[in-house]
């Protein structure tokens, strides 16, 4: 039996009996996905209980239940309040769950550093206690978040690390959870294939487990990897992940799933299909505090924008996007909402043709002017100039008194179009 299992059921035992039946209550509306309930009972018990030892595992049972539901703000005040009880005490079991779970709070809300630090925090502890759970649970947060700020060397060393530990131990979940981030490293390396081995192996764990959340992240994360070679199917798991992260009402999961269908529509040439969901992903993620999934969803809403040529909207969205990613610590990702601002204000679609002649005559047509000469004669509509001595004889332009000397001259500022990364 796992340690942690034999340590719930001791503090189980230690309980009284209405605190004992609320906590039961309160784990059964969670596995239910009734995260609602479950948060409330847990707060109950958080409220009706003194012991240091029960206190911190309620609380980090409750930052669990709240990370499900997307409120990443209240989770990071449970595992802070766990730590605070934890650390004083020297409670090592809970205090390194309270640190992992805190650690993943950051993760989500875009600040690696941050999560770095109490995951390594918890990684010493567990070295120190030579508690090999927490060991695990710790290199597998560490992995994850050097994945999502690209260091993938040291995320799979670590992932490496964990799961050799977690399959020693049996531990499914760890494993499920491991497969699910290398099968990220693979993608980001561009070795789909595997990826899509890691990511249908933790398909595999979590149906073992019964566990709705992991299946639906693993129908987007395999949807990512069709979405450059057969959209269709991309867009197929994509509305399979959103779905069953409506059924258990995790909004988190649902604002990243409507990212990656807006993605998909936005390949396809439907912006408005595209701009309903990147929108949907916005609110969804500025309900629950997913800051970086919300700063996505905006900046992406600037790609349509853009694709429309509705160019102040499209800067609005990226510098709103920016400062979110600046203040996340997401530099990286602001600096490219910062170059595709630059490129739309440097993007100049200014062609123009001009043809001159003698004593300072000319004829300019520029972006939007047409002149047209035909049987039934001149037609000149929009941005044409002409100045000086221009007539039209027989079909052909006359400029300066003469055709000698005439040359037309193309001057063009190349459009170079406007850079934009869809996330």
């Amino acid at each position: 039996m796992p340690k942690r299992d034999k340590t719930l059921r001791k503090l189980l035992k230690d309980m009284d009996r209405e605190e004992r039946k609320l906590y039961k209550q309160a784990v059964e509306a969670k596995k239910a996905y009734n995260y609602t309930e479950a948060t409330e009972k847990f707060r109950t018990l958080v409220n009706s209980i003194y012991d240091s030892a029960e206190r911190c595992y309620v609380l980090n049972q409750l930052g669990e239940v709240q990370m499900a539901s997307g409120n990443v703000t209240e989770a990071k005040h449970s595992f802070r309040h766990a730590v605070s009880v934890a650390e004083p005490v020297m409670l090592i079991e809970p205090l390194i769950d309270a640190l992992c779970g805190l650690g993943e709070a950051y993760r989500v809300m875009g600040q690696p550093e941050r999560a770095l630090e109490a995951y390594n925090k918890a990684l010493d502890h567990a070295r120190r206690s030579k508690d090999i759970e927490g060991e695990a649970e710790a290199l597998a947060g560490i992995g994850a978040t050097y994945e999502d700020t690209e260091d993938l060397d040291e995320a799979q060393m670590y992932l490496r690390r964990a799961l050799e530990i977690a399959e020693r131990i049996g531990d499914f979940e760890r494993q499920a959870y491991i497969h699910a981030n290398w099968g990220n490293v693979c993608t980001d390396r561009e070795d789909d294939t595997e990826g899509l081995r890691h990511y249908e192996t933790a398909y595999a764990l979590f149906i073992k487990l019964d566990d709705k959340e992991g299946m639906a992240w693993m129908f987007g994360n395999i949807g990512n990897v069709f979405k450059e070679s057969d959209e269709d199917k991309a867009l197929e798991h994509y509305q399979k992940a959103l779905a069953m992260n409506t059924e258990i009402g995790n909004l988190r999961g649902q604002a990243r799933d409507s990212n990656n269908i807006g993605n998909i529509y936005r390949a396809q040439d439907d912006g408005e299909k595209a701009m309903e969901y990147y929108t949907k992903c916005a609110e969804l993620a500025h309900k629950v505090n997913a800051y970086e999934t919300e700063a996505i969803g905006i900046y992406n809403q600037g790609t349509v924008y853009v694709d429309r040529e509705e160019f102040d909207k499209g800067i609005e969205c990226y510098r709103k996007a920016a400062r979110m990613f600046h203040d996340m610590g997401a530099h990286e990702k602001a600096e490219i909402c910062e170059s595709n601002i630059k490129g739309i204000e440097e993007a100049k679609p200014s062609s123009e043709r001009t043809a001159s002649g003698g004593e300072g005559s000319s004829l300019t047509i520029g972006p939007g002017g047409s002149l047209t000469i035909g049987p039934e004669g001149v037609k000149i509509e929009g941005n044409v100039e002409i100045e000086g001595d221009v007539s039209f004889e027989d079909g052909e332009v006359v400029i300066g008194g003469d055709d000698e000397g005439i040359a037309f001259e193309e001057t063009e500022e190349e459009n170079r179009g406007v850079h934009h990364e869809s996330k």
